[in-house]
């Protein structure tokens, strides 16, 4: 489970130059709850969830820069709280006893959608969210 957290969040906290498409103050944009929808990772391949899925993905931010990662499925839930802190196109996580921040690049973030992408020596991967809160 802390390994999808981590893939997530390496998503989520970037590394690399990206653009960043906004549509308005970015932090008030990436506050609320998040479903993930689509994961692509650096060989193209591709999953997909829609809102009925068993398997749902979900990321909160708080204004208090608290927020939780919520892996849930027909059987089990898991929350694992985190704090965050963003700046330009790059958003900062760091779990509770963790020593280092993850990073993820934002490449859109607008108010009902966000594109996130995480690459480092051994992973590459797109994730792609719709607001639900």
């Amino acid at each position: 489970m802390k390994k999808i957290f981590y893939l997530f969040l390496a998503l989520v906290l970037g590394m690399s130059v990206a653009s960043c498409e906004s549509d308005g103050n970015e932090t008030d944009n990436l506050i609320g709850t998040w479903r993930t929808y689509k994961l692509v990772n650096g060989e193209g391949y591709t999953t997909e969830w829609d809102e009925d899925n068993d398997i749902q993905m979900y990321i909160s931010f708080e204004k208090d820069g608290t927020g939780k990662f919520v892996d849930q499925d027909v059987t089990y839930k898991t929350e694992q709280p985190f704090i965050w802190k963003m700046e330009g196109d790059v958003i900062s996580t760091k779990q509770a006893g963790d020593d280092e921040w993850e990073h993820v690049t934002l490449l859109t973030l607008t108010k009902t959608e966000m594109v996130v992408e995480s690459r480092d020596a051994e992973y590459h991967w797109v994730q792609y969210f719709v607001k639900v809160k």
